[in-house]
């Protein structure tokens, strides 16, 4: 199972833009509908033709434009928005983002191991391990900063002004068994895994800002049909996606 050979976001994308953006879309509208409200909220804080039109390509690109192999999930992402309004923009902005852009989902799990090691981390550390992983190529100093500049405006990030090192905000308990499936599933797809261990899954460094509620796998088919549950041991639960 693959994610999309997106790479990541060209510009800081603003929490709010991508809020709008899913009301929107939840609401019926398509791309060429939202395009004006969108732009004149992009054009608040970014002048220009050409960098409000970059923003709109990775808004277009997270929101109403995905993937064949995404669409599902999207479509069960907006649902789960018209159910709980934007109290959920940040954790499907999240999700949506991870399985539209790569390089996105590459930057958040770096960050969320970067966490686990230390309480805090520069953006250097970050550029460097993006590096190891991903090769020494022009673009990643350049997409890593926009994907940590735009999830450092979501909130899920802080950084101090006098060391530039960033932090862990308060972790998001989410409530909802089927919001938590559902970034289960993005966690997976994102991953490129066809299947994981429910443990290794439900810790994935990915989720870093959310804690996710304790259930059992068995329940997960329930409350996400996409996924599947396969026991290959009496302690050892595997997490799939249907085909």
């Amino acid at each position: 199972m693959s994610t999309t050979q997106r790479i990541g976001f060209g510009k800081k994308i603003r929490l709010d833009w991508l809020a709008m953006a899913l009301r929107l879309r939840a609401a019926g509208a398509s791309f060429e509908d939202a395009r004006e409200p969108l732009s004149l909220l992009i054009g608040k804080t970014n002048k220009g033709k050409v960098a409000i039109t970059k923003a709109l390509s990775n808004v277009r690109q997270v929101v109403f434009a995905p993937t064949e192999e995404n669409a599902a999930f999207t479509s069960a992402g907006l649902d789960l928005l018209r159910e709980h309004g934007d109290s959920h923009a940040l954790e499907i902005s999240w999700g949506l983002s991870m399985v539209s852009y790569s390089f996105f989902a590459n930057t958040v799990e770096t960050t969320g191991r970067l966490l686990r090691l230390n309480e805090v981390f520069t953006a250097a550390e970050l550029g460097r391990r993006l590096a190891e992983k991903a090769g020494d190529r022009g673009f990643i100093g350049r997409v890593g900063r926009y994907n940590l500049s735009s999830i450092l405006d979501w909130g899920v990030l802080a950084v101090a002004t006098d060391t530039k090192k960033y932090h862990r905000t308060p972790v998001r308990k989410v409530r909802s068994g089927e919001l938590a499936a559902w970034l289960l599933e993005a966690a997976l797809k994102a991953s490129l895994k066809s299947s994981l261990p429910m443990p290794q899954l439900a810790g994935n460094p990915m989720l870093f800002p959310f804690e996710l509620p304790v259930f059992p796998a068995t329940s997960l088919t329930r409350l996400n049909p996409r996924l599947t549950v396969t026991r290959l041991s009496l302690n050892e639960e595997h997490i799939g996606l249907h085909d």
